[in-house]
C-alpha cells in the first residue's frame, strides 16, 4: 500500500459566502483504493467541499485536485472523470 496514487487532495481549501465561512482550511488526502466517510453536523461544510471538488463553485482560498486535475481549468473534473452531482432537494 505504500505506493498508492493520490486520488483527491486539498490544501487549505476554503469557501466564504458574504463574509460567512462555509468551509475553512480543509486539508485531506485520499489514496487510491481507500474508503472515506464525509461526516459532520449540519453546516459543517460537507456539501460545500463536494461542490468545490467537482468544480460546481469556486473556492475563496486553498487548492484541490482530483486525479491531479484542478476543479477549474483545462479539462474540468466532471468532464474528465465522468463524475456527476445530484443534489438533494
Amino acid at each position: 500500500m505504500g505506493n498508492e496514487q493520490i486520488v483527491i487532495q486539498t490544501t487549505g481549501l476554503s469557501k466564504e459566502y458574504k463574509g460567512v465561512n462555509a468551509l475553512q482550511g480543509l486539508n485531506l488526502q485520499m489514496d487510491q483504493h481507500s474508503i472515506f466517510g464525509f461526516l459532520g453536523p449540519n453546516g459543517a461544510g460537507k456539501s460545500t467541499a463536494i461542490k468545490l471538488l467537482l468544480g460546481l463553485i469556486r473556492s475563496t482560498g486553498g487548492r484541490a485536485t482530483i486525479f491531479g486535475i484542478a476543479p477549474f481549468g483545462s479539462g474540468a473534473v466532471l468532464d474528465v472523470c465522468g463524475l456527476q452531482f445530484l443534489p438533494h432537494s
